[in-house]
């Protein structure tokens, strides 16, 4: 999953460890708290929440923004997990994303692999970067680096050439 989607990845597996076999979160959304202090709070939590299912703002429902943020739930993790983030993500700041990284070295060592890139080219969307006209990947080091790290990670823990159907 990559940005929210890498939220859902991460929330997914922590709370569903046995539905999968490994993870990768990419540029993962992982503290609510922590983004919408950074965010503009209304706007977020409008974006985030826009039919009020949450119960209103951090403050106000703090058990239930613990309960959606990754960061909380880094015990949960029981499937090998790979996540990536740069320093320069201007989407998912730094400071929110690098705790889930320490989290995991700190906590879960021996199941999840991090990545921390310095400022590649694109930030938040290092790894999604195309060239407009052909719409191929820019093959920048930083974007290269990490798709030959997913697939290295999913031929390691996944090993399908083992399954046989």
């Amino acid at each position: 999953g990559w940005s929210h989607g890498g939220m859902i990845t991460l929330l997914s597996i922590f709370r569903e460890p046995r539905t999968f076999k490994a993870a990768v979160g990419m540029v993962p959304v992982t503290n609510l708290f922590q983004r919408l202090a950074y965010k503009n709070v209304e706007r977020q939590h409008e974006r985030i929440d826009p039919h009020n299912r949450i119960g209103g703002l951090p403050h106000e429902n703090p058990e239930e923004y613990k309960r959606r943020s990754p960061y909380y739930n880094v015990d949960n993790l029981e499937i090998p997990l790979l996540v990536h983030i740069t320093e320069n993500d201007r989407d998912v700041n730094f400071e929110e994303a690098v705790m889930i990284t320490d989290a995991l070295r700190a906590r879960k060592p021996g199941l999840a692999e991090t990545k921390i890139y310095k400022n590649p080219l694109g930030g938040h969307t290092f790894d999604r970067r195309v060239d407009r006209d052909t719409w191929t990947p820019e093959n920048t080091p930083e974007q290269r680096d990490s798709w030959n790290r997913i697939w290295t990670f999913f031929e390691w823990h996944l090993r399908p050439y083992l399954d046989p159907m």
